[in-house]
Parts: structure tokens; sequence; C-alpha cells
């Protein structure tokens, strides 16, 4: 089941897309286990989701609001924890 969804992503990519719906990091893992799977995340503008798909068919889907973005550019010697201060916050407050 986990290959059938991974062509599936193949084929709705562009139609996924146009929802827009933009599909990253499509990951295979565990060919050798009796159950290997197939991992996809999905951005939209407020959230992230991420499916999992194992070969038995078991799925796992994820919806993981955006409570926090912002974006800057880094230089060659940036202290990287001063930087992501702010993000680290966000990650702790409940």
């Amino acid at each position: 089941m986990n290959l059938n969804f991974k062509k599936w992503i193949e084929d709705n990519k562009k139609n996924l897309y146009e929802k827009n719906i933009i599909v990253k990091n499509i990951v295979t893992s565990g060919e050798k286990s009796n159950d290997p799977s197939t991992r996809a995340d999905f951005f939209s503008a407020k959230y992230l989701g991420c499916v999992t798909v194992w070969k038995s068919g078991s799925i796992d889907i994820e919806k993981i609001s955006t409570v926090f973005f912002d974006s800057g550019m880094l230089n060659i010697g940036t202290n990287f924890y001063s930087f992501l201060e702010g993000f680290f916050n966000k990650l702790l407050s409940k």
C-alpha cells in the first residue's frame, strides 16, 4: 500500500499544487522490513501535514498549525541561539 501511496503522490502533485498544497520530503523507508512505509509532508499557507502509509495499509495523518513564522538572512558568525531564540520561546510556550 505504501508504494501505491507514493505513486498517488507523484500522479497528483500538480493537482495538489493547484489547490495550494505543496508536497515535499517523500521518503520510503524500511524496504527490508516486513512493513516498509512511505511518508510525505504536505504544506499549505497555514498548516504542515504529514502522512505515513505502511505496506500493511496502516496510515498516520498529522496536521500541525503554524503558530510562528519568521525569516531572515544568516551570516558567517551568526549566533544561532540568538537568531532562533524567539522560535524556541514559541516552542516552549503553552
